[in-house]
């Protein structure tokens, strides 16, 4: 019977021709996306933890960056879709509720600095009663960043002292326009 040789197996050699572990500068190669540690990398769930929905909050910033330059206008008034937070204490009636309440009271303290005419801000009670989740409403920017940081603020000290979820908002949407999506084919024969 024919035996078989073992082999014995060498160390594999680096770029410099020495043993894989003897090298210590880094192999060039291509970059692993993201791997970069000067720069930011892209993180969800940094985009979860913002109040207000990224494609609203660009259009914020870009006006509030024409307010500071003194760009003479109105404030421009956006249509908003308001998610209400599913586990507020109470419910989402309740939840209904302290948004309506704190949209009423901005707009009561805000109205004469806002420069925007009376009765054009608002929630759209006819729409939002056709869903339990859900409001649809008519606001300034401020009007969004001031319901936002008061929903924060007021409700953040008492969720934490009873242990429960705090805001009554979850996030606000633009409602964005809808447009139809058809097509049209030809008939062949």
């Amino acid at each position: 019977m024919a035996t078989r040789k073992q082999r014995t197996k060498r160390p594999a050699k680096g770029p410099a021709g020495g043993a894989a572990g003897e090298s210590s500068a880094p192999m060039p190669g291509p970059q692993i996306p993201q791997s970069d540690p000067q720069k930011k990398p892209f993180v969800p769930e940094v985009l979860d933890r913002t109040v207000i929905a990224i494609p609203l909050l660009k259009e914020l910033k870009a006006e509030e960056e024409a307010l500071d330059r003194a760009v003479p206008g109105k404030p421009k008034i956006y249509d908003v879709i308001i998610d209400l937070h599913l586990e507020y204490p109470g419910g989402r009636e309740r939840a209904r509720d302290r948004v309506v309440a704190l949209v009423g009271e901005i707009l009561a303290d805000r109205g004469q600095t806002l420069n925007v005419a009376p009765g054009t801000q608002g929630i759209n009670e006819n729409k939002s009663k056709l869903s339990a989740q859900y409001l649809f409403g008519k606001l300034a920017g401020r009007v969004i960043q001031e319901l936002v940081r008061r929903d924060q603020r007021v409700e953040a000290a008492r969720g934490r002292a009873a242990g429960m979820p705090a805001p009554a908002i979850y996030r606000i949407w633009p409602d964005f326009p809808v447009k139809a999506l058809l097509t049209k084919s030809i008939s062949t024969v």
